[in-house]
């Protein structure tokens, strides 16, 4: 297994409450795959790429879960691990579709 993620909840805490954005996701990305994520606007998409990176930013907090990466939890790494991992082993693009692709 390259990637999965179990039960991975990411909550952002704000005045008028808690907005449950990720909930419970799991997903697995073995050896030679691509994966691909799509969905509406405000589906949660950039959250959950940003949480498997690492990357939630404050009122957000990743609440449960594990981000295993080839065995080793990335939610346990220090911000300088994870420097090194992000743009090296992991890679995150986000493609803004064109109405040219449809056609």
């Amino acid at each position: 297994m390259l990637l999965s993620t179990r039960d991975l909840s990411v909550h952002y805490f704000t005045y008028n409450g808690v907005a449950k954005v990720v909930n419970g996701i799991n997903l697995s990305v073995h050896e030679g795959e691509m994966f691909g994520l799509v969905g509406e606007s405000g589906s949660g998409k950039s959250v959950l790429a940003m949480s498997i990176i690492n990357l939630i930013k404050f009122p957000g907090r990743i609440v449960a879960g594990q981000v295993l990466f080839r065995g080793e939890n990335l939610l346990q790494k220090s911000n300088k691990q994870m420097t090194k991992i992000r743009g090296g082993d992991i890679l995150w693009s986000r493609l803004i579709p064109s109405p040219d692709w449809i056609l």
